[in-house]
């Protein structure tokens, strides 16, 4: 099964960003934001995966990752002017191989749950723990 060539998310504030399949390799796809990506002002987000090893009597783990880049402009240091630095956010999986799509699909909506929830804003805001 394949990725689609296009992905729209939408942000907090109900505005769609589109995305398009943009580079293939063989372990990474990049999509970019048409309209919003330049070439010193990145807004993308990448697939990665890594295929299952067997070591010993494990079958192994498929193990992949999302990456979301999204470059901003935010005040320097010296408070003079600003400077444009990378946003990212990287969420990523190692999941032994047999494991059921039930108990996957119930691991993945746990994260997305977390991600949702006024914790990760916290810990992304003020580092909370």
């Amino acid at each position: 099964m394949s990725q689609p060539n296009t992905v729209t998310l939408t942000d907090t504030f109900s505005e769609g960003h589109v995305y398009e399949r943009q580079e293939e390799n063989v372990n990474r796809t990049t999509y970019i934001s048409g309209d919003e990506h330049e070439l010193d002002s990145r807004n993308q987000f990448q697939l990665y995966r890594t295929y299952a090893k067997r070591n010993g009597n494990s079958r192994g783990a498929s193990k992949s990752a999302i990456k979301l880049t999204v470059d901003i402009s935010v005040p320097n240091a010296s408070g003079d002017g600003n400077i444009v630095l990378p946003a990212i956010c990287e969420c990523s999986f190692s999941l032994p191989l047999g494991i059921t799509d039930q108990t996957r699909q119930d691991i993945l909506g746990r994260m997305a749950q977390l991600l949702a929830d006024d914790m990760a804003e916290d810990l992304t805001r003020v580092l909370s723990i």
